[in-house]
Formats: C-alpha cells, structure tokens, sequence
C-alpha cells in the first residue's frame, strides 16, 4: 500500500511541477497526510524501522544534492524551460532507482533487502519534490522518532 501511494504522490507532484497546474499542489496536500498515515504504519508498527529509515533518508538526501546542482547550473526555476523541468523529474528518482538496484544486487539477505526497497520506495515523493520537499520532509522524520521514542512506552500501557 506504501509503494502505491508513494507512486501515486509522486505522479502528481511531477504532473504538477511539469505543467504549473497550482491544483494538483492541492492535490498533493490533501493525500499527503494519508501517505503520512501509511508511512508512520509501516515504519513504526513492523519490525525494521531503523533499516527502513536508512535508504529513506538517504535516498531523499542525494535527490536533495541533485537538486542543489541543478539550481546552480540553471537558476531558479521560474525562467526554466519545459524540458528543464522534466529534466529535473528524471533526475530527481534516479537516487531511488540506483538505491534499489545497488540493494538487489549487493544484500545477500532476504530481510533486509525487503526492508531497504521499503524505505527507498517510501522516499519517492520526497525525492520528487527535492529541496522544496524539506518542509513536509522534517515534521515526518520528527513524526517518526517521536512514533519511535513513544512506541515502547505505549506498549508498555497496552500490556
């Protein structure tokens, strides 16, 4: 369900930042916080969190870096060509598409790599949005290390 909406968010945000459509930002806003909800039940309530966290965040890191290049070779984006954009789209799910390959063909565990292609799957419409992403990229991680850092505690009240 997780690599379903991540696609899904990632396609509206490049349909959006291709052709300028403000509606489909909405769009974006609107689904994001049942992608939040999806992402914080797959990282916090199944095992693996730190091994997921990982290639999320890395994943987003280096798309973070391409983007950074990339605004400093071709300045801001409102004088940019409709190919610059597309351009950038591509380059931006190139760490995501590397991660996974480097993971199936370097991680001998099965387990592992299930939950390395989570985490970098889980880290598309992050890397999409690139450095305008930070500011729904932040409030996850903390959302998730207070999910992580809250978890024990409430499971010892379940109990």
């Amino acid at each position: 369900m997780i690599a379903a909406m991540s696609v899904a968010m990632s396609i509206v945000w490049a349909m959006m930042f291709t052709s300028g459509d403000d509606d489909l930002f909405w769009t974006w806003v609107i689904l994001l916080p049942l992608y939040l909800i999806l992402l914080c039940h797959n990282f916090l309530l199944r095992d693996g969190m730190i091994k997921k966290s990982i290639p999320f965040t890395a994943s987003y890191a280096i798309a973070c870096i391409i983007w950074i290049i990339f605004l400093y070779i071709h300045g801001d984006p409102w004088f940019w060509s409709s190919g610059l954009f597309t351009m950038i789209m591509w380059l931006s799910i190139l760490p995501p598409l590397v991660l996974t390959l480097l993971n199936e063909s370097l991680n001998t565990s099965p387990e592992k790599q299930s939950l390395y292609r989570i985490g970098i799957v889980a880290s598309l419409p992050f890397c999409i949005t690139g450095i305008y992403g930070i500011i729904f990229f932040i409030p996850t991680l903390i959302l998730l290390s207070l999910g992580m850092v809250l978890k024990p505690k409430l499971m010892i009240r379940d109990k």
